[in-house]
């Protein structure tokens, strides 16, 4: 018993210096804390202290009556080519902060030039008392703002240690978006670098980041090649597999929208071909009509998206819809044929019917049109509007190919649109000028032949739709009206 008394004792006694010790080193830390918080705000007055002590040095060098205008003209000069490169090298902030730190510069360097002709006398002196304090008090504001930011800014911290591991040393990540499965950063480059750079270490950020492969998107500033659009994917929810559900606005228009599936975090993916009037009161902004390519192997799933447009057309008030397919025939478009304007599928129909749009129906639509006022086709105008469907379009002679051009270039304020599917969209497939009129929806294809579809668009992400290949039925590349930019590759 007194041994555990002494024992319960000894223990009783060394709290007390415990806790004295361990209040010791809390307060040290902490005002080691608050030491390293005011050393951030000191190199501001710091520099402003040292302008004075340069601009007596210089005055006492130059300021006589024989060298102080070429001094003042060498340090003018000087003046100018610093401000010129603190403008150049600040190219990664926003305009406010390459502003500031190049009005710091010429503003310091011209009052040094200014007190190395008349030295410290008044009112120099009083300009540098005020504008000194007034340039470091401004950087104080910047300091504590700018590192409220970062602390808040977990994509910045983050990207602060891993940049040099994806081969972009020096380079700064800021939130744009942050969502449930999906983020967005601005990616701010350092010198030397090109957003082709980041595209190239596409694949070490999503490892990095624990995001699929594919779950990373690296779009250029159309303003500024120095920075780009980076979206994070968290979860590919393009593996669920979503059952259809049936036509959308049934009952409605071709103006209405169609859901033709769902982005890779989930949301709906939505499309409207036919054109849209504006109107201001209803929030609708003016929409243009467009043509469909869509290309993608054998397998791919491009029949898709168009049955669905298909079938709400079918569904809708004042739309018809026109079926050409020479290849599968009924395979694609049997359970829903009889329910079909029209529905070819033998080569000398196709023909003969292209021939007809382009020389019968296309110029009666328009004639109808004008002599009615009708600037472009629009609900109510007296006639539906058309949606026409080729597929495998390839198969088509080559005079019905060249006819098909003609009618994608004029037929869109007509109330016409076109969907034209084939599995290599090559330059021997089909005429660069039928490129040119339509937009791409690029499904699993085989190597080297996302470019061909989908343009430029392919350097910056349509490798994936050579990885996909026949093997991810469904999904697809789609660079459409109305979709953001960033959701496009």
């Amino acid at each position: 018993m007194s041994g555990r008394r002494r024992s319960a004792g000894s223990e009783i006694t060394r709290v007390p210096g415990q806790a004295l010790e361990g209040a010791d080193r809390g307060l040290a830390s902490a005002t080691a804390d608050l030491a390293a918080g005011w050393v951030r705000y000191t190199p501001p007055w710091i520099a402003a202290g040292t302008l004075p002590v340069l601009a007596e040095s210089c005055h006492l060098l130059w300021g006589g009556t024989g060298t102080a205008p070429w001094a003042a003209a060498g340090m003018a000069l000087a003046t100018a080519g610093l401000t010129r490169l603190t403008w150049r090298v600040s190219h990664a902030r926003q305009l406010i902060g390459r502003i500031h730190v190049s009005l710091n510069t010429v503003l310091s360097l011209g009052w040094v030039t200014v007190a190395t002709i008349t030295g410290l006398h008044r009112p120099v002196t009083d300009i540098w008392l005020l504008g000194g304090a007034a340039a470091a008090f401004a950087w104080n504001l910047r300091t504590a703002l700018h590192g409220t930011r970062e602390d808040d800014d977990r994509l910045r911290s983050w990207w602060r240690t891993r940049a040099e591991k994806a081969s972009l040393p020096g380079s700064q990540m800021a939130t744009l978006e942050v969502g449930e499965d999906r983020g967005r950063g601005r990616l701010e480059l350092a010198d030397g670098q090109t957003v082709n750079d980041a595209i190239a270490h596409r694949e070490v950020v999503a490892a990095m980041a624990g995001v699929p492969a594919s779950g990373v998107r690296i779009q250029p500033d159309p303003h500024d090649a120095s920075v780009a659009e980076v979206t994070f994917v968290r979860r590919d929810m393009l593996r669920e597999i979503r059952s259809y559900t049936g036509p959308s606005h049934v009952g409605g228009l071709p103006t209405d929208p169609h859901e033709i599936g769902t982005y890779e975090d989930g949301e709906r993916l939505e499309i409207t071909l036919a054109a849209v009037r504006g109107d201001a009161e209803r929030g609708i902004e003016d929409k243009n009509s467009y043509h469909l390519g869509i290309g993608g192997k054998n397998g791919a799933g491009k029949s898709g998206p168009v049955l669905i447009v298909a079938g709400d057309w079918l569904c809708r008030h004042e739309a018809l819809v026109i079926v050409i397919d020479t290849v599968k025939r009924e395979q694609t478009w049997g359970s829903v044929q009889d329910l079909l304007t029209l529905f070819v599928a033998e080569k000398r129909q196709a023909k003969a019917l292209i021939h007809a749009v382009l020389t019968r129906l296309v110029p009666a639509i328009a004639k109808y049109l004008g002599e009615r006022g009708y600037p472009q086709w629009e609900p109510g105008c007296g006639i539906p509007a058309i949606f026409f469907v080729i597929e495998e379009a390839f198969d088509l002679p080559d005079e019905s190919m060249r006819e098909l051009v003609q009618i994608l270039q004029r037929v869109r304020s007509l109330g016409i649109n076109l969907s034209i599917s084939g599995q290599r969209w090559t330059f021997d497939n089909i005429p660069t000028s039928a490129r040119s009129e339509i937009v791409p929806i690029q499904f699993g294809c085989a190597a080297g032949d996302a470019g061909y579809l989908l343009g430029e668009l392919a350097d910056r992400g349509g490798d994936i739709a050579e990885q996909w290949g026949a093997n991810h039925l469904g999904r697809a590349l789609a660079a459409l009206p109305g979709i953001p930019e960033e959701r496009h590759l």
